[in-house]
């Protein structure tokens, strides 16, 4: 089994506590573990509760818990996102669009262009600039790493800057391949920065629901297309609205 190793820029674009640090060290360590075929395989039939059972059929779906996170003898409360849909599409047709950070500002629906450089060997850095209102407005940048392990390709996306010091954050997403298309699902953790935002941690919870499913819609509208460009994009993101 191939081990699925990243190491996250700390130091990259601003600056953080050395309390933060562990709290992104904790993410990468649990999602890193579960990016193996085993690994992921073993999740996802101990947790129905988060990724219930799925059919071509199956809208997307999205589920947000909370845990609290014990560091340096302090609790954290974190928001962990979990989403899921089946995709009738090819499964490099998926792939594809993962590794193309051009498209993600209009299936998104972000501000801002993403593409940062362009992918090398599944490897890049994607920007995420997005109004938000009655919160703030989103702008951080995630380093993406993909990698293909038997019937499943999977995605790490660690934080590697925050230029509003926001939140921190990392992804885990994982493509499967099945009978008649792909299942694409998606843990994405999150622990905001500023206290106000913490204490709406309800408002925060249905945000987040909202939000991932929305882009689980957008995807699954635009590799179901096969056709992976701007305008198509652009629509299917208008369609998951």
């Amino acid at each position: 089994m191939i081990l699925f190793c990243f190491l996250v820029n700390f130091a990259l674009g601003f600056d953080l506590t050395p309390t933060h640090q562990h709290i992104l060290k904790n993410f990468n360590a649990r999602l890193d573990k579960l990016a193996t075929a085993q690994a992921w395989t073993k999740f996802i039939n101990e947790n129905p509760n988060v990724f219930p059972p799925i059919s071509p059929d199956s809208k997307p779906s999205t589920v947000v818990t909370s845990e609290v996170l014990a560091i340096d003898n302090d609790t954290f409360t974190i928001g962990i996102g979990h989403t899921q849909s089946f995709a009738k599409t090819k499964f490099e047709t998926y792939r594809d669009f993962l590794n193309s950070p051009q498209l993600f500002q209009f299936a998104y629906g972000l501000d801002g262009p993403s593409k940062v450089n362009d992918p090398v060997g599944g490897m890049f850095l994607g920007r995420l600039q997005k109004k938000v209102p009655g919160i703030e407005d989103q702008d951080f940048t995630l380093q993406y790493r993909g990698r293909q392990i038997e019937n499943f390709y999977f995605v790490r996306a660690p934080l590697s800057e925050d230029k509003k010091n926001f939140a921190l954050r990392d992804n885990l997403k994982v493509l499967e391949k099945a009978p008649g298309g792909v299942i694409a699902r998606e843990i994405s953790i999150v622990y905001p920065l500023r206290w106000w935002v913490r204490a709406m941690s309800g408002t925060m919870k249905k945000l987040m629901k909202k939000e991932m499913t929305k882009v689980s819609q957008s995807e699954k509208c635009l590799t179901e297309s096969e056709n992976l460009q701007p305008e198509t994009a652009k629509l299917c993101w208008q369609k998951a609205q």
